[in-house]
């Protein structure tokens, strides 16, 4: 097992989740958010922010779990 991968992708999806349900609660709180949404419009920048800051980190982070426990590095 490789603690470092593993905690990194902890990290990773705790992230994604701490920024999914902040976006619920109060999106207020995402500079981004506001920004994405003017340049790309709201339907197109809500997108980009959930896949940049959501489904990504998530994804990573559940990679790297998985190789992480598996004793793979990333580094």
């Amino acid at each position: 097992m490789d603690y470092l991968t593993f905690g990194l992708g902890v990290a990773m999806c705790g992230f994604g989740a701490f920024t999914s349900v902040v976006y619920f609660v109060k999106p207020s709180l995402l500079g981004k958010l506001e920004p994405m949404k003017e340049r790309w419009g709201p339907g197109a920048g809500m997108a980009l922010h959930v896949t940049g800051y959501v489904i990504l980190p998530i994804t990573a982070g559940i990679v790297f779990i998985l190789r992480g426990l598996q004793g793979q590095s990333i580094f």
